[in-house]
């Protein structure tokens, strides 16, 4: 299409938190329907499904690190500092992603928790090609049910 016609790729950017199973059953989901949403105009990225590339999206589990400032990576424990490092060809991979997905006339999907950390998601919105009309969906769950999940996930 071209002229008044003429629309921007949609990107949905699902930042749910760990620990309220939205967002496990989200990534999921995207992985075992990925070939419907192919269909239906969408490609995704979804966080720790990369395996190996098998799924044809880039791995985008560190994808927060890249964005974390020096202040927030040093609040970071010892114990998970290995999180805090951008893969060298990350951002770049992921461009080219969003680049081909783009000329494909495709939508996208990307599935990242991580990326709720204060600050990450707007530095991811500074490096995103404007051409993207880019929505963001957060889930919320209320206290009192996330809590129960996370003794759930503490007792296994």
């Amino acid at each position: 299409m071209h002229g008044a016609l003429m629309t921007r790729p949609q990107l949905l950017l699902h930042v749910g938190i760990l620990g309220t199973s939205s967002s496990e059953l989200l990534a999921k989901s995207l992985i075992d329907y990925k070939s419907l949403l192919k269909l239906d105009g969408y490609n995704i990225a979804v966080h720790g499904k990369y395996d190996d590339g098998i799924h044809g999206f880039p791995n985008i589990d560190r994808l927060a690190s890249c964005m974390w400032s020096k202040m927030t990576k040093s609040m970071i424990p010892d114990h998970q500092i290995e999180e805090t490092i951008c893969p060298n060809n990350l951002l770049l991979e992921l461009r080219n992603y969003m680049a081909r997905t783009h000329r494909e006339s495709r939508d996208l999907v990307i599935s990242n928790p991580l990326l709720t950390r204060p600050g990450t998601a707007e530095s991811l919105g500074i490096s995103i090609d404007p051409i993207w009309d880019v929505t963001t969906v957060i889930y919320y769950r209320r206290y009192f049910e996330w809590i129960t999940i996370m003794f759930q996930c503490w007792r296994k």
